[in-house]
């Protein structure tokens, strides 16, 4: 818990960190997460290493994940999956299955909107979010040039 804190406290100002960083504060978060839900909430995670070192706004996947769980009932018979991937190395995809609507289902939908904006500074392409059987939310790679500053991807 204390990590996940510090890691809050150290970046919420930051523009950018790098996908690496981020996710092992989601690892944190999840480890977090896992004490609440225990093995009906599973996290995969397969990013090429090459994107490792790629830009992105902080706390950025750590929403996503909570809007998961946030907007879905978990439990042994509604186990949830939450699975971060790339696509052709110029989007990261956050994909969740889908279970039974939470309790109070009810969205003001400000995370995502806060994240549409905070790319919207960074790149033209935008956000996509498809909510089919699967939930999927996929951001453009941000990309650095070799000065270390921000190119359009």
């Amino acid at each position: 818990m204390a990590e996940t804190f510090q890691y809050v406290l150290n970046n919420q100002k930051r523009t950018f960190v790098s996908l690496r960083e981020e996710l092992e504060f989601v690892k944190s978060y999840y480890y977090l997460l896992q004490v609440r839900f225990e093995n009906n909430l599973k996290l995969e995670i397969n990013i090429p290493k090459n994107l490792l070192d790629s830009p992105i706004p902080p706390l950025t996947l750590q929403m996503l994940i909570e809007n998961a769980v946030k907007h879905n009932r978990i439990n042994k018979e509604n186990p949830l999956l939450v699975y971060l991937s790339a696509k052709d190395n110029t989007h990261l995809l956050v994909t969740n299955t889908k279970t039974t609507a939470a309790s109070d289902p009810t969205s003001t939908k400000v995370g995502l909107e806060n994240i549409r904006r905070r790319y919207s500074f960074f790149t033209n392409q935008a956000i996509e979010i498809r909510n089919d059987a699967k939930f999927v939310v996929q951001l453009p790679v941000l990309k650095q040039n070799k000065q270390g500053k921000l190119a359009q991807a």
